[in-house]
């Protein structure tokens, strides 16, 4: 009885919803700990000065070049069934060693403690998610992504919510060092999903996923930037995302002006930047429980795909006229539930149709270094066109044409995994 109310209520067959249940807690999981983490990050990060935020967002992206080869050559050599296990408690070990050097360090080795976790953090924050995600389409086929990856979303939200409110409740009477034993915890815990997770994964498509346990990919560690040059679509991919994140970056740096300008006391900014972040993941959880799926099935995974940059479209065009802080946060919050709701859930469904070592180690270098490298680029290119003595509006006139690129990417790379889609024949689901 359950099951069919479930089946009715969400766009999930009865065979799969165990499956569901536990990815939904898995990735629940997963961003309760990343959002505990996440304010004794942005403590770290300004020791010693916000000055050096630049030189620590340029360390990350360096640590995700060496971090990226030796997660391939991971994925190469290990089994799924252990390779999450091996990376969780990786990440589970270091949040360990990261709370004993809090607690144990003086004046002087306690920034240099800082420094080292706010570039972990930012490794850590991305990698436990993009396993989550190849996870996933390792198991589900193409036609099931577009109907559940939007609701499994929607178990990262909802940990998203649950991690800022347990973070801003417990830090007073737990202390800084103590929040990095929630997440470790948790992290145990996504291996019990991982595993549940892992034995139902046969009954989904056996001709396209197998019926035991898939097998170490192989090849070498730089195989997910070869595929990337050899294929066109794994290439289009990089793109998209590329493209996404140089955008949201040039909207994050308008917004650090104008409500610098705007609101003059960090007391102000803090809680409109938590309202921000409230409303975001309010809308998303609901979107990405009862809408999303239908969104994806109803317009097509290229139109769907199309939704983000047209959006940012209109937003770069609000901005253009009114650089203000009332259209910016309307442009913000539209743009973040848009991201999280819709464009990530169905930008998961590209990798369905490409083979397991592109699931795992492809998939992972465009997760963090292509992410990385978009935010990289955007910051140098703002401070260019300010250099110039470009305002703000003027800036959000020149984002246009990168908009109208991004849209037309999208319709590409849509047409194309259905066309990949279609050539792999999957069974209805």
């Amino acid at each position: 009885m359950m099951e069919r109310a479930i089946s009715q209520l969400v766009p999930v067959a009865r065979h799969e919803i165990r499956a569901v249940a536990w990815a939904f807690a898995w990735f629940f999981f997963v961003l309760l700990g990343q959002y505990v983490l996440r304010p004794v990050r942005d403590t770290m990060g300004i020791a010693g000065g916000a000055s050096n935020l630049r030189w620590l967002f340029l360390a990350t992206f360096l640590a995700m070049l060496i971090a990226v080869p030796v997660y391939a050559l991971l994925v190469a050599r290990l089994p799924r069934r252990v390779l999450v296990p091996v990376v969780y408690r990786f990440f589970t070990l270091s949040l360990l060693v990261f709370w004993l050097m809090m607690r144990l360090s003086g004046t002087g080795l306690a920034r240099w403690t800082a420094w080292i976790f706010f570039v972990w953090m930012g490794v850590y924050s991305l990698f436990s998610v993009s396993i989550f995600w190849s996870f996933l389409a390792d198991v589900f086929s193409s036609r099931q992504g577009q109907r559940l990856f939007g609701l499994i979303s929607g178990g990262g939200t909802l940990g998203a919510l649950c991690g800022s409110l347990v973070a801003s409740q417990c830090v007073c009477w737990l202390g800084v060092a103590n929040l990095l034993l929630i997440p470790a915890m948790l992290l145990e815990l996504t291996l019990i999903c991982a595993g549940r997770l892992g034995r139902l994964a046969g009954q989904f498509d056996p001709a396209s996923h197998g019926a035991g346990e898939p097998e170490p990919t192989g090849g070498g560690m730089l195989a997910g930037i070869t595929s990337i040059l050899r294929s066109r679509y794994l290439f289009g991919i990089s793109g998209y995302l590329f493209l996404a994140t140089f955008s949201g970056t040039i909207v994050y740096c308008q917004q650090a002006e104008i409500v610098q300008t705007a609101i003059g006391d960090d007391v102000g900014r803090t809680r409109l930047f938590a309202e921000i972040n409230l409303a975001v993941q309010v809308l998303t959880f609901g979107l990405q429980t009862f809408v999303t799926a239908r969104i994806i099935r109803g317009f097509g995974l290229p139109a769907t795909l199309c939704l983000l940059p047209v959006l940012s479209l209109v937003g770069f065009a609000m901005l253009g006229v009114a650089p203000v802080l009332a259209v910016l946060v309307v442009v913000e919050i539209a743009r973040r539930v848009t991201i999280y709701g819709i464009a990530e859930p169905a930008r998961v469904v590209l990798f369905t149709v490409v083979t397991r070592e592109e699931k795992y180690k492809t998939k992972s270098f465009i997760d963090t270094v292509v992410f990385r490298g978009g935010d990289a680029v955007a910051g140098q290119f703002f401070a260019g066109l300010r250099g110039l003595g470009l305002g703000l509006a003027a800036i959000a006139w020149v984002m246009l044409p990168v908009a109208i690129v991004w849209t037309v990417l999208g319709w590409i790379l849509g047409r194309h995994e259905l066309r990949l889609a279609h050539a792999r024949s999957p069974q209805p689901d």
